[in-house]
């Protein structure tokens, strides 16, 4: 992939009455505020074609709190949330 990659697509919250799944992998690498952050996904929803998490992410050291959100889970090469084997993050 060329230059950097970009951050994790946060999507409105998806309608209440969609089957929530639990996801296989929850410990993940988010794509946030131009940086990789470790993250855990809560629930995994499938609306209009594709994936959806509900996740949290760490923040930056001045901010002590996690931030959550709906993300568009996008795999292959341009994946911008990634299953967490450790604690390197993915290269850029």
């Amino acid at each position: 992939m060329d230059g950097p990659v970009p951050d994790a697509r946060t999507v409105p919250m998806p309608p209440r009455d969609l089957p929530r799944i639990r996801p296989v992998q929850v410990a993940v690498w988010i794509r946030a505020e131009q940086a990789w952050k470790k993250g855990w996904i809560a629930v995994m929803v499938f609306h209009r074609g594709r994936w959806l998490i509900w996740a949290q992410h760490d923040c930056d050291g001045t901010d002590p709190w996690t931030r959550w959100g709906w993300f568009v889970f996008e795999s292959g090469e341009h994946a911008t949330i990634r299953a967490r084997i450790g604690d390197a993050p993915p290269p850029e």
